[in-house]
C-alpha cells in the first residue's frame, strides 16, 4: 500500500484498509421461517407457527437495487440459556414487490427535497414452483421507509423528474417529521418554480423481496425431539445491505479514510463483512444416482458441501451470504429418490443451508431433504466443531403428482446442476 492507513486485528487480520470496499447495512431485523408445502411434522412446532397445519412465511423487502443487493443471515438465540443445541434448517425464495411514494405536500422553488408518503404493494415469487400446493405471505413485514428505498430512482424523464434540474432524480436521504407516515426525501437535483404539486406519484419503485423459509419435513429446529420451549429461543437474523464506497453518512462523527480517487475506502460507520471460507460443489439434486458428486465416510455420493469455523465459540456470530435461492428440483413418481407411501407423491427442492453449532456432530441434511435418503448423508462435522453446510432442502409435497398420461407420472428433475458456493463469515 502507497498511501492511506492499515489495521490488522489480533488475529492480524486486516479490518481497515485502503484498498477494501466495506459492506454498507441497510436493514437488519429477525423473523421465525416457517415451511411453504403441505403436510409437515408441526406437532411440535404448531404453537411456534400460530397452530397453523400450513403457515405462510413473510416476505421482507431487501434495500439496494435488484442487481447490488446482498443478504446475510444466521440463527440467533432469542431467550433461554441452556439446554440441548438446535440445528437449524433455512432455505429462501427471491421475488419482487413495487414501492410507491407520493407526495403531500408541494415543493418549494429551488430545494432539494420532498414530503411524502409510503405504500407497498403485494409481493410475488420469482420462477414459483405452485403444483406441489406451496403457500407464501404476499404482505412484506419489518419494513423501513428510512432504508428501503435509498439511491432508487423517483423520477427519469417524467414523474418527479419533471420540474426538476436533472432529468433522473434518485433519493439520497430520508427522514422522519412531525407527522406520522410523511417522510422528508433528500433528491440529487433542486426543484424549479413548476416543481411536483401535493398528491404526484413518484417513478414505481420494483424492490426485491426475500422469503425465508424452513424444510416442510423437519421445521425450523430440525430434529423433532427439540421441544416447542427450545424452538421459541431461537429465530433468525438478517442484514441486508451493499457495496459501497461513497459517503452517505452526515453524522458528523467517526472517522473516514478515502483513497487517492476521492472515493470512501473506509467509514467507522460501516463494517466489514470479513469472509472466512468459500466452499465451492454440486448441491443440486437429480433423479437416480447422484454420480459425480461430493464423496462421504463409506463412499456415498451426496449432495452436501460444507465447512467448519476458525473460531467454534463465537459460531452464533457467523453469518451465511445468500448466494442460491429458489427451486432447484421437482420430482412425482416413486422411486428411490422418492417417498415410497401409497400413491403418487410431488415432491419440490430448493437451496437450503444449515447450521451446526457446537455440540452437535452434523447438520442433519438428510432430514432437510427428507426423502433424499443417502443421497443428502451428512458429513460429520464433529461436536467440538461449529460448521455450516449447504444441500438440498425439502421444500412441498402434493398426494396427487403431475400425470402426463392414465397411470404415468414424470419422474424427472429441472434441476440445473450448477455449482454453487457456500460464503461463511462474520462483521468486523
Amino acid at each position: 500500500m502507497a498511501y492511506g492507513i492499515t489495521i490488522f486485528n489480533q488475529s492480524g487480520r486486516t479490518t481497515i484498509d485502503e484498498n477494501s470496499r466495506q459492506i454498507q447495512v441497510l436493514k437488519t431485523g429477525t423473523i421465525v421461517p416457517k415451511p411453504i408445502g403441505r403436510s409437515f411434522s408441526y406437532s411440535l412446532n404448531s404453537s411456534r407457527f400460530g397452530g397453523s397445519a400450513n403457515p405462510s412465511p413473510s416476505p421482507i423487502i431487501v434495500p439496494g437495487t435488484l442487481t447490488n443487493s446482498l443478504i446475510f443471515f444466521h440463527p440467533k438465540r432469542t431467550s433461554g440459556t441452556g439446554g440441548t443445541t438446535p440445528v437449524f434448517h433455512v432455505g429462501a425464495h427471491l421475488g419482487t414487490c413495487t414501492v410507491q411514494w407520493t407526495s403531500t405536500a408541494a415543493t418549494v422553488s429551488g430545494t432539494n427535497y420532498i414530503y411524502a408518503s409510503y405504500t407497498v404493494s403485494s409481493a410475488t415469487r420469482d420462477f414459483a414452483q405452485t403444483s406441489a400446493g406451496s403457500s407464501y405471505g404476499t404482505t412484506t413485514v419489518n419494513n423501513d421507509p428510512l432504508a428501503d428505498t435509498l439511491g432508487d430512482a423517483v423520477g427519469q424523464y417524467g414523474q418527479w423528474a419533471s420540474g426538476s434540474s436533472v432529468s433522473s432524480n434518485y433519493i439520497q436521504n430520508i427522514e422522519t417529521t412531525g407527522t406520522s407516515g410523511v417522510y422528508k426525501l433528500t433528491l440529487n437535483g433542486t426543484w424549479n418554480s413548476t416543481g411536483q404539486p401535493s398528491g404526484s406519484a413518484a417513478k414505481a419503485i420494483t424492490k426485491k423481496v426475500v422469503w425465508f423459509y424452513t424444510s416442510n419435513a423437519s421445521g425450523f429446529v430440525a430434529n423433532a425431539n427439540y421441544n416447542t420451549t427450545m424452538q421459541n429461543q431461537y429465530t433468525l437474523e438478517y442484514k441486508f445491505g451493499k457495496l459501497s464506497n461513497d459517503s452517505e453518512e452526515t453524522s458528523g462523527y467517526g472517522m473516514e479514510v478515502y483513497n487517492s480517487s476521492g472515493s470512501l475506502a473506509f467509514s467507522s460507520n460501516r463494517v466489514n463483512f470479513q469472509i472466512e471460507s468459500i466452499t465451492t460443489g454440486d448441491t443440486d439434486v437429480v433423479a437416480g444416482s447422484q454420480t459425480g458428486k461430493a464423496k462421504s465416510g463409506s463412499g456415498t455420493p451426496t449432495n452436501v458441501i460444507f465447512d467448519t469455523v476458525d473460531f467454534p465459540a463465537d459460531f452464533y456470530d457467523y453469518y451465511v451470504m445468500l448466494t442460491g435461492a429458489g427451486d432447484q428440483a421437482a420430482f412425482a413418481g416413486s422411486g428411490t429418490i422418492l417417498y415410497s407411501g401409497s400413491g403418487p407423491y410431488q415432491h419440490v427442492y430448493g437451496v437450503g443451508y444449515g447450521f451446526s453449532p457446537v455440540g452437535t456432530p452434523d447438520a442433519m441434511n438428510s432430514t432437510m431433504g427428507y426423502n433424499l435418503g443417502v443421497l443428502a448423508q451428512t458429513p460429520s462435522i464433529g461436536s467440538a466443531n461449529g460448521g455450516i453446510t449447504m444441500s438440498s432442502i425439502h421444500s412441498a409435497t402434493s398426494a396427487s403428482g403431475s400425470q402426463i398420461m392414465t397411470n404415468v407420472y414424470v419422474n424427472d428433475t429441472w434441476a440445473l446442476e450448477a455449482s454453487r458456493s457456500l460464503v461463511i463469515g462474520r462483521f468486523i
